[in-house]
């Protein structure tokens, strides 16, 4: 153990102070004597006690650390899993089939017109016609499209509306699949 010995707290301070800049002692456990007739001393422990509480201090350090961030992930994935459980109840793309004359009635002007003022989009459109003397004759033809959310919002409120202008144009649905 290295005994310092001082008349003043101040001056025993900065010791310490030039000591520990020097690393000639390990600073851990200060501990200040006083001792009425005699002037104040600063006790350093040895340097095996204090590295073994060093050790310990560090090791406990990473452990706090260590746990904040299992908690931190932990609360993201609670979190994660809370919103997907809720986006997997909304209805973001419908797949549709239908079958009718398409032509005549100009049932894509329609369609476009449809979406045009609300947030959803059709993508993946596919019309399937015979031939084309066939559908100038009227002839049936087959179209499949995809009714998706731009903004990952339920869609149902506005496929309501898509079957109704559907059954207007006097087409069939042939199938609609949630995707």
């Amino acid at each position: 153990m290295l005994v310092a010995v001082g008349k003043s707290l101040n001056m025993m301070s900065q010791l310490a102070k030039l000591l520990w800049k020097d690393h000639t002692i390990v600073w851990l456990d200060v501990q200040l004597v006083q001792q009425s007739a005699q002037p104040k001393r600063l006790l350093f422990r040895d340097a095996t006690s204090s590295g073994k509480i060093e050790k310990e201090y560090k090791t406990f350090k990473e452990v706090r650390k260590k746990g904040k961030e299992k908690r931190e992930k932990s609360k993201i994935l609670a979190d994660r899993a809370k919103i997907e459980a809720q986006l997997s109840k909304i209805t973001s793309k419908i797949k549709f089939e239908i079958t009718g004359q398409f032509g005549e009635k100009q049932f894509l002007l329609k369609l476009m017109n449809f979406i045009s003022d609300k947030p959803i989009d059709i993508v993946n459109l596919k019309l399937e016609v015979p031939t084309v003397k066939g559908h100038m004759e009227k002839a049936p033809a087959f179209m499949s499209f995809e009714v998706t959310s731009t903004e990952q919002e339920d869609i149902m409120k506005f496929i309501v509306q898509l079957k109704n202008l559907i059954k207007e144009n006097d087409m069939i649905i042939v199938s609609e699949q949630k995707t």
